[in-house]
């Protein structure tokens, strides 16, 4: 299962209702995703949420952007090749691994 598409942004209830602190994120590109994450009671976790999609597009980009003279794809924390995959202690392979539900 993939993850809601991106952008989400951050509704902020308590801008339309003050009774209301907590904040929410939606998809702006999944009209038919309701939200994405509810009760959000900390303005700086929302923010680390709503910009949860593009980080993973970027970490996506930056996974096998290392060259070697031979132009062979590496991933610039563990220098490994694509064709032999990241080393287990490897950081970045491993934050994948998680943001896509790998681990």
């Amino acid at each position: 299962m993939s993850h809601t598409p991106g952008p989400w942004e951050i509704y902020d209830r308590g801008k339309d209702e003050p009774e209301h602190q907590e904040c929410s994120i939606e998809s702006t590109a999944d009209k038919k995703a309701d939200w994405v994450a509810q009760s959000i009671y900390n303005k700086s976790d929302a923010h680390l949420i709503a910009a949860a999609p593009e980080m993973l597009e970027m970490l996506e980009e930056l996974e096998w952007s290392a060259r070697t003279i031979e132009q062979r794809n590496l991933c610039p924390m563990c220098r490994e090749r694509y064709s032999a995959g990241h080393k287990a202690n490897c950081r970045l392979g491993n934050l994948l691994k998680k943001a896509r539900g790998e681990s």
